[in-house]
């Protein structure tokens, strides 16, 4: 599916919660309300006309002039080889990113399973494989669970 396909199919089911397309010098995305992006990347997941089966990049981007933080999801189809860019635009006041409710210690937790900011660094050894298996939760608020083994 081309990306305008894919958001006419989110704009389809989502409504007002998904933006118009928006057009980037190399990748289109578009702009997710916050409450929506746990049940839009599901959707996205399990669809059998996009089946984005794979989180290629997490990223944000703090912009502290305009008071806001965008999160942004690369999202990848290994079955229809297809990519699609999530955004979602939150305020940057530390209640709207749960930062109370935060793990304080970097890659916190028991077992393989890890929380916390910066866990990326202390769980990926590099290299991966075909065996490698990555889950990946997207909380209601934005917030991302990544267990890797």
């Amino acid at each position: 599916m081309t990306p305008e396909e894919i958001q006419q199919v989110l704009a389809g089911k989502f409504g007002e919660s998904v933006g118009a397309l928006q057009p980037a010098k190399q990748d289109p995305w578009v702009l997710v309300k916050p409450a929506a992006i746990a049940e839009v990347c599901a959707f996205l997941k399990t669809d059998p006309r996009t089946r984005m089966d794979s989180l290629m990049n997490l990223t944000a981007v703090d912009w502290p002039k305009r008071n806001q933080i965008d999160v942004i999801y690369h999202l990848f189809s290994y079955a229809h080889r297809h990519v699609f860019i999530l955004k979602v635009q939150l305020d940057r006041a530390a209640r709207e990113i749960n930062w109370s409710g935060r793990n304080a210690k970097s890659g916190g937790g028991s077992g393989p399973l890890k929380r916390g900011m910066g866990c990326g660094a202390g769980t990926w050894g590099g290299g991966g494989n075909d065996q490698c298996k990555v889950d990946v939760t997207v909380g209601r608020d934005g917030s991302v669970l990544v267990a890797v083994g």
